[in-house]
């Protein structure tokens, strides 16, 4: 499965971190993803309008089955964009759980295996 991340990048200071934990995140709940990380072609070609660079996001959307919308995503334009054109390709849509997105890696990682742990307790005392 490849899974693209989208989100806000334009007008943003941190795009690169937040993209990163994102891509961390979806790879510790996805072990057998490939990750389509964006920011990181973004750096490559900062020359890139607006309208190229959503045009080349769409040819990276097109390769994944799912798109993973972080949070805040509605504020942006081309992540809206992204959106729609997932949804009308009938990609799995994954919303993030903004505080993974917020926390240093390893503590997202033991969040999730808690809440792992938990789940698995609630169905053996059923």
């Amino acid at each position: 499965m490849r899974i693209y991340i989208s989100g806000k990048i334009t007008g943003t200071l941190d795009y690169m971190e937040r993209f990163q934990r994102a891509e961390s995140c979806v790879k510790a709940e996805h072990k057998d993803a490939d990750v389509i990380n964006p920011a990181k072609v973004n750096v490559m070609m900062p020359s890139l309008t607006h309208d190229e660079y959503m045009r080349m996001s769409f040819c990276m959307l097109d390769m994944a089955d799912a798109i993973f919308m972080t949070s805040g995503w509605e504020d942006s334009k081309g992540a809206c964009m992204e959106y729609g054109y997932a949804v009308a390709r009938g990609k799995e849509i994954i919303k993030s759980k903004a505080a993974y997105i917020n926390q240093d890696f390893e503590e997202a990682v033991k969040d999730m295996e808690e809440q792992e742990n938990k789940k698995e307790d609630r169905r053996k005392s059923l």
